[in-house]
């Protein structure tokens, strides 16, 4: 009986050691699903899919719950509605009573996450991240004038972004930033009016000047190549 318990209990820690040893592997193991930033910023594709995210994310934020809806027209009083809806959210919110009272704990409804600014921040992280790995890479790797696009449309797109919240939230944390670890990301406070929107004006002054760069590089090249093809045709080398 104790040699037969004995091989029992050798046998499941032969198992377990096995089975976490697998298991080890299987959890170090680099995700598939989703790009890691050791292996992702090689190309001007990468960099074109990661501006065209920070837009996906924009559009999540205001679609949220018809947020667009709440913070525009209803704000601006271009349309209202009588109609009764059976959710009780959505009838504060035509009558524009975002401030309706609702329990903490009830944190799944319109109201509730119409209040957080959430979803736009992960928009302005996209650009922080965008912006600081872009910034690392070879001018070699783009088109003449593409990376300073790419810089003009990510530094809009967070000004843009600001901007949109400014108007709801009014005074906001200032995060130029991204984290390389979320868990010991430092805590931001909400910062003044006037430093909000001087963020605003500096982020889309930044995209001007890089779509002026952009254009006169985008000019120069066609001169170039129109002088080119003049020599070709007139027979100059």
């Amino acid at each position: 009986m104790k040699m037969k318990f004995r091989y029992l209990v050798n046998s499941a820690m032969l198992w377990t050691a096995l089975a976490l040893g697998s298991c080890a592997d299987f959890l170090d193991r680099e995700p598939y699903s989703e790009p890691v930033d050791e292996s992702y910023w090689n190309s001007e594709e990468d960099v074109e899919a990661a501006v065209a995210g920070g837009y996906g994310l924009l559009r999540a934020a205001l679609a949220n719950h018809s947020a667009y809806y709440a913070y525009g027209d209803i704000a601006g009083t271009n349309v209202f509605s009588k109609f009764e809806y059976e959710d009780e959210d959505w009838n504060q919110m035509n009558q524009f009573k975002l401030d309706y009272a609702i329990a903490a704990s009830e944190t799944y409804r319109p109201l509730k996450q119409l209040r957080n600014y959430q979803l736009f921040y992960r928009v302005v992280n996209q650009c922080n991240r965008a912006l600081k790995k872009v910034g690392q890479m070879s001018d070699e790797v783009f088109d003449d004038g593409e990376k300073e696009k790419y810089i003009g449309e990510l530094y809009f797109l967070r000004g843009y972004t600001y901007f949109y919240m400014y108007r709801i939230w009014g005074e906001l944390p200032i995060v130029t930033t991204s984290p390389d670890n979320v868990i010991n990301a430092d805590y931001v406070a909400r910062s003044p009016l006037a430093d909000v929107a001087a963020l605003i004006y500096s982020d889309l002054s930044r995209c001007y000047s890089s779509a002026i760069n952009w254009w006169s590089s985008r000019n120069e090249q066609r001169r170039k190549t129109s002088t080119c093809r003049f020599s070709s045709r007139n027979g100059d080398t």
